[in-house]
């Protein structure tokens, strides 16, 4: 889920020309969003998660949250790294 966090990162940074922190944060959350809307069928005993094998989409949803809110604390402490961008040009 974080590789995927990153890698979204990268290609939200680089696609739409803002600082990483902030596409780092919008990927997160909307990660997070996801898991939410999903929770019930990727829950233990739900349609997609019939065995409990898969992780619990809240406890994702909550990593995600905590990355984002770790970003925004890292981006306002120093502000070298909140200015970092990934530029395609």
């Amino acid at each position: 889920m974080l590789g995927f966090g990153m890698l979204a990162t990268v290609a939200v940074s680089w696609y739409f020309q803002i600082n990483v922190p902030t596409a780092g944060i919008i990927a997160f959350l909307v990660l997070a969003t996801l898991q939410f809307v999903h929770a019930p069928e990727d829950s233990p005993g739900g349609i997609d998660n019939p065995d409990g094998e898969l992780s619990h989409p809240l406890l994702i949803a909550g990593v995600a949250v905590l990355a984002a809110v770790a970003l925004l604390v890292l981006a306002v402490l120093f502000p070298a790294f909140g200015s970092l961008a990934i530029s395609g040009s």
